[in-house]
């Protein structure tokens, strides 16, 4: 575990990708549970393995998903979830933050929680504008609301650097 932060410290956190609405994450027919993947950058620590850390905490999902280790990477890889009530619109409904498990709070919470979120809706804004499918093809034409929107086991990968004030 790293040290603990110094007072005015800022925390510099990488997302890397989400999977969204996994049963194996706890998703049934009344919340949808999601997960963001993050690591913070350890000032001195050793360099982490990228992919195993990554499988680690994530199984399979981001087997088929090409991501390019970042430069710098120390590890190890976080995961956040993310539970939300199913039928409601994932752009401006409610969706609650767990805490990371195992991981001390090193950063502020709700801080956390909004830039969670913010990266969360960010991404699924995209995979759900392009993606609808029918009987296996992939349609194209007139936009839906997102309240009907639910895309299992959905994975998407995209980096995201931010920096929180340390707790």
């Amino acid at each position: 575990m790293p040290a603990p932060e110094k007072p005015g410290a800022v925390i510099e956190l990488t997302f890397e990708g989400c999977v969204q609405d996994s049963r194996e994450y706890g998703s049934d027919w009344q919340q949808m549970v999601s997960r963001v993947f993050y690591w913070v950058k350890r000032e001195g620590g050793p360099r982490g393995d990228f992919r195993r850390d990554l499988e680690l905490v994530s199984g399979a999902y981001f087997a088929r998903v090409k991501i390019d280790p970042p430069e710098g990477y120390t590890g190890p890889m976080l995961y956040a979830e993310l539970r939300q009530p199913v039928g409601e619109d994932f752009q401006m409904g409610r969706i609650e933050v767990a805490a990371p498990p195992g991981r001390p709070e090193t950063f502020h919470g709700a801080d956390f929680a909004q830039e969670a979120v913010a990266y969360f809706r960010a991404l699924m804004s995209d995979a759900g504008a392009m993606v609808r499918v029918e009987e296996g093809r992939p349609l194209r034409g007139s936009l839906r609301t997102t309240q009907h929107v639910r895309l299992r086991h959905n994975v998407e990968a995209s980096r995201k650097t931010i920096h929180l004030a340390a707790s």
